[in-house]
C-alpha cells in the first residue's frame, strides 16, 4: 500500500531565464495568425459581396438573370479548380509564392471588375477573384508550418 503510481516532483522556485527567441517566435506567430485571419476574412467577403446585388445585376449590366448568375458560378467554378491546383503548386514551389500569385489574381480581378461594365469582362473578373479562394487552404498550410504543433 505504500507504493504510489505517480510521483510528484517538488516545484522549483527558480523560474527559467527569459528566452528572447521564444518571445520573437511568439510575436511572429501572432503576426502570421492575424495576417492569415484577415486574408481569410477578405476572401470570404470578396466571394459573397455580389450576392445581394444579384436581383439588380441584370438591369445594371443589360442582361438576363441567367447570364448574371454566371458571376457567382464563375467564382465558385474557378475556386473549385484553383484550390487543389494552387495548393499542390504551393507544396512544389513554396506557399508564400503561391499565396502571392493567388492574391495578385484576386486583386487584379477586383480591379478589372470595378472598371468594367461589360458582362463577359465582369464574369472574367469574378473568375479571377475565384482563384483567391485558394488563399484559405494555403493559409492553413502556412499556419501548420509556422506555429508550434500544440497551437495548430
Amino acid at each position: 500500500m505504500g507504493k504510489h503510481l505517480f510521483t510528484i516532483a517538488p516545484r522549483s522556485s527558480v523560474s527559467p531565464p527569459f528566452d528572447i527567441s521564444a518571445s520573437e517566435s511568439s510575436s511572429r506567430s501572432w503576426i502570421v495568425v492575424a495576417t492569415l485571419a484577415l486574408t481569410g476574412t477578405v476572401v470570404s467577403l470578396q466571394q459573397t459581396l455580389v450576392l445581394p446585388l444579384l436581383p439588380d445585376l441584370p438591369e445594371l449590366l443589360g442582361t438576363t438573370a441567367d447570364n448574371a448568375s454566371w458571376l457567382v458560378t464563375a467564382t465558385l467554378l474557378f475556386g473549385a479548380i484553383s484550390i487543389p491546383t494552387v495548393t499542390r503548386l504551393a507544396d512544389m514551389f513554396g506557399k508564400k509564392r503561391m499565396m502571392m500569385v493567388a492574391l495578385a489574381a484576386m486583386v487584379l480581378g477586383s480591379v478589372l471588375g470595378a472598371l468594367s461594365t461589360d458582362l463577359p469582362l465582369v464574369i472574367t473578373a469574378r473568375a479571377m477573384q475565384g482563384v483567391g479562394l485558394s488563399l484559405v487552404p494555403v493559409g492553413i498550410a502556412i499556419m501548420r508550418d509556422e506555429l508550434p504543433r500544440e497551437r495548430v
